[in-house]
């Protein structure tokens, strides 16, 4: 009777377990995710207002790395979650992204860390291949 029991209890304590482990893990994405995105919409406002007052100021140059640098960020932010991957409306920007690094991208040498990531993303997400390449 005593060992019926302890297996019961055993058993209870180690669904409990079970059952706590998955419900923490779930609350632990939703709060990363949840902390990521209040991070991305105030590097946003940060990155914006920087730029703002570098174009008013009339540094036109830097303004348009630091709107290039966020922009790349948030697309290798979206680009590697595997939720955005197949999204009608990625596509659509990966393609004008595509464009637009083809007519303006920095030469290979003077790319940051976050651009190069972004060609890797986009080379390894589409067939065609991308225009700036080593110079």
């Amino acid at each position: 009777m005593r060992t019926k029991k302890f297996w019961f209890v055993t058993g209870l304590f180690v669904c409990a377990v079970v059952v706590a482990f998955f419900g923490g893990v779930k609350r632990g994405k939703s709060v990363g995710y949840q902390t990521a995105s209040g991070l991305l919409r105030m590097s946003g406002l940060a990155a914006g207002l920087d730029t703002l007052q570098r174009i008013r100021a009339g540094d036109y140059t830097n303004a348009m790395e630091r709107l290039e640098a966020f922009c790349y960020s948030t697309a290798v932010d979206l680009l590697e979650q595997p939720k955005t991957q197949n999204d009608a409306v990625v596509s659509l920007l990966k393609s004008d992204l595509i464009q637009y690094r083809e007519t303006y991208g920095h030469p290979f040498q003077g790319r940051y860390a976050t651009e190069r990531r972004l060609v890797e993303l986009l080379q390894a997400n589409n067939t065609r291949a991308l225009g700036v390449t080593n110079r």
